[in-house]
């Protein structure tokens, strides 16, 4: 995990709470992952992310559904790539 973990329920939580979940969670990785591609590409590397145990039940813990949200959006397009 890097980004923060708002133990929260959904209707309790922030927009805010959300957006920074998202944003650390989800679009660092896709940020991260855009940046090295082209480099990655050119010495034939590869992208390994790790998706936190539970995800892949898809559904998320109490109290943890933006994180287990942010965690599926990375797992669905590794899936199917």
């Amino acid at each position: 995990m890097i980004g923060p973990y708002f133990e929260k329920d959904l209707l309790e939580m922030t927009s805010k709470e959300w957006k920074m979940t998202m944003d650390l969670n989800l679009n660092v990785v896709f940020t991260m992952c855009s940046l090295a591609q082209e480099d990655i590409q050119k010495n034939k590397g590869h992208i390994l992310n790790f998706c936190y145990d539970g995800v892949e039940n898809i559904r998320s813990w109490k109290n943890a559904t933006a994180y287990a949200a942010a965690k599926a959006g990375l797992l669905f397009p590794l899936s199917s790539a």
